[in-house]
């Protein structure tokens, strides 16, 4: 989700049970990997390149900015077959 006029180009995570309203853009992503994609530095200027402005904040599109974005391919963005998520750390003090 982000806001369609904003100064900063922003996206979120919100829960499937909201209800928005017409001042936002809300994307239905498959995965993590788009998202953050869109919030990367390559990104943000394909939107400003392609988004009007109001006064001097951003005007995002999903039609002009999200639908015509060259995303990377999923290929491209699956992390490699040997990564393995690292073990989360211990909550338990250290032994004095």
């Amino acid at each position: 989700m982000t806001s369609i006029h904003a100064k900063h180009l922003l996206f979120s995570f919100c829960p499937a049970t909201w209800v928005f309203s017409h001042g936002v853009n809300v994307f239905a992503l498959e995965d993590n990997s788009r998202f953050s994609v869109l919030q990367s530095r390559i990104h943000e200027p394909w939107a400003r390149l392609l988004s009007s402005s109001m006064r001097n904040d951003l005007r995002y599109s999903a039609s002009d900015c999200f639908d015509t974005f060259p995303f990377p391919a999923a290929e491209a963005l699956a992390p490699p077959a040997t990564w393995k998520p690292s073990a989360p750390a211990s909550t338990k003090p250290a032994p004095a």
